[in-house]
């Protein structure tokens, strides 16, 4: 069941956040970028954006995509990380081309439903960004949408479940070719 369709392959593995090609994916259609927070945009032990992110954001938002945040963490970390981003000499809360979803129970299909659903686009028009296999990919992949693997930012500073599951998609890694 897991290998149905794309399975856990991206559609593009990247490095970082940073070497994604927005101008690529502007040409394929892609209309919003649906990020991953822990360990995709920052460490999961930062509460914190910092001005790189900050302005590499403002940049998405300014290419004239949509910005959502797609996580299984809770409603309350995730508006509190996206209060301390600053696009525009504002939160990045008050930008109308943000959205969130919290506790969006990744892979299950619904979060993202939820999310393409309050930018009004079909799931051909999203591309979800995440540094996991098993909750990002896989969730993207089985929504439908265009996914993007970046490596994580810090393997070190990942919850111990993650550690875990990390231990499980080596094998899959080493199939998989970096762009």
């Amino acid at each position: 069941m897991i290998l149905l369709g794309k399975g856990l392959r991206p559609d593009i593995w990247v490095s970082d956040i940073y070497s994604i090609n927005l101008g690529y994916l502007k040409d394929i259609g892609i209309k919003a970028l649906f990020f991953d927070i822990d360990n995709t945009l920052i460490q999961y032990s930062d509460h914190e954006s910092d001005d790189r992110l900050d302005a590499w954001l403002e940049k998405v938002l300014d290419e004239g995509f949509g910005v959502g945040f797609l996580s299984n963490g809770k409603d309350e970390r995730i508006f509190s990380f996206a209060e301390k981003v600053t696009v525009k000499g504002e939160t990045l809360t008050k930008h109308p081309n943000f959205k969130v979803t919290g506790s969006a129970r990744k892979p299950l299909s619904k979060g993202f439903r939820k999310l393409a659903g309050k930018f009004n686009l079909k799931k051909d028009k999203v591309a979800m960004v995440g540094d996991q296999l098993f909750t990002d990919i896989l969730g993207g992949n089985w929504f439908g949408c265009y996914t993007i693997l970046v490596d994580p930012i810090n393997r070190d500073d990942d919850h111990w479940f993650v550690t875990f599951k990390r231990h499980f998609e080596k094998p899959f890694l080493k199939k998989f070719k970096k762009s």
